[in-house]
């Protein structure tokens, strides 16, 4: 029979330290500048105020004080602004405040590939499954819904 493995004894563990105290700096005796060293000679303390100084500055001479800045003007520089659209534009913001009192489900415009406009849009009838749709065709956005405008305000107006 083998006789039982003999370890060595354990001993509990010293205690973590909770915080180190950093000992003081130690104090050097101060040196003799060695001659001919260049010695930083200390400055006297700065006094900083958080206001203007008491002495009022004197203002440039004319001859010390910079030319006036002139900003060139966006032509100068050859920037073009867009024009603003010419009075017969469409007011869509019109359009559409007709089409909600007219109560619109949807509207739709289509720049057609020959050229002109088509406009639609979809209005209620007195059945919840029903719309009627209303129409036009156009040289123009604005004309085309102009007219559809009119015809849906007509149909509005004779249910």
């Amino acid at each position: 029979m083998m006789p039982a493995p003999v370890y060595a004894p354990s001993f509990p563990a010293p205690p973590y330290p909770t915080a180190q105290v950093m000992p003081p700096p130690p104090q050097w005796p101060p040196v003799a500048p060695a001659a001919g060293a260049l010695v930083q000679q200390s400055q006297p303390a700065r006094t900083v105020r958080a206001q203007e100084s008491d002495e009022p500055s004197a203002p440039p001479s004319p001859a010390e004080s910079p030319a006036p800045l002139v900003m060139p003007s966006p032509e100068q520089l050859g920037v073009d602004f867009a024009r603003p659209a010419a009075d017969d534009s469409p007011d869509w913001t019109t359009f559409h405040r007709r089409l909600d009192r007219l109560g619109a489900c949807s509207m739709h415009l289509d720049k057609l590939p020959a050229g002109g406009c088509r406009f639609s849009c979809l209005l209620p009838t007195g059945r919840r499954d029903r719309f009627h749709r209303v129409e036009s065709q156009a040289a123009t956005a604005d004309e085309a819904v102009r007219l559809a405008l009119d015809d849906a305000e007509k149909w509005a107006g004779g249910k």
